[in-house]
């Protein structure tokens, strides 16, 4: 019997994830405007959702961020620097549904998601696969926290890279 299916984004425990980095399982979907974005750190319970114009806007979020596996629908694709699986998105009505149903609530109005409806395919597909591949309950996730664009400032990869925002580059050359 399978007990837990272990992907790079859904790596819990000591020996599998770096403690000073974020571990983020990341999920895509197309929309009539754009894309949604969703994205969950399983060990610590972080959540967020955004929506964004661009398929470039998306990969650098996923740059940021150090998407360590990115759930696609089939119509798209990432460079090869990304670990992709598919996944097949539910409508945002039905999305909306399995959401409020997970957190046990009426309304996503609360986490200040609402406006966000264009993304919840993408925030429940991120969750379903951690429910799938747990095989258990996800008590540490409690909410979905929106990302808002304005008032940010974003760095493309090569920029987070050479300015050693993450990881230092003299580190890489002696590994």
């Amino acid at each position: 019997e399978v007990v837990k299916v272990v992907t790079p984004g859904t790596a819990m425990g000591q020996g599998f994830l770096d403690e000073t980095a974020h571990n983020y399982l990341a999920c895509v979907c197309t929309s009539s405007s754009g894309f949604g974005l969703s994205y969950l750190d399983i060990s610590t319970g972080d959540y967020f959702i955004t929506q964004q114009e661009s398929l470039d806007e998306i990969i650098g979020h996923l740059d940021r961020i150090d998407a360590k596996e990115v759930l696609l629908p089939e119509e798209l694709t990432l460079p090869d620097h990304f670990f992709t699986g598919l996944y097949t998105p539910l409508d945002s009505d039905r999305a909306h549904e399995e959401l409020t149903s997970f957190f046990k609530i009426h309304s996503l109005s609360g986490f200040g998601i609402e406006s966000f409806q264009d993304a919840y395919p993408a925030a429940w597909g991120v969750l379903d696969y951690a429910k799938r591949t747990q095989r258990h309950d996800l008590p540490q996730i409690i909410s979905c926290r929106p990302i808002q664009d304005q008032d940010r400032l974003y760095m493309d990869r090569a920029t987070i890279r050479n300015l050693e925002l993450v990881d230092s580059l003299h580190n890489k050359h002696h590994e």
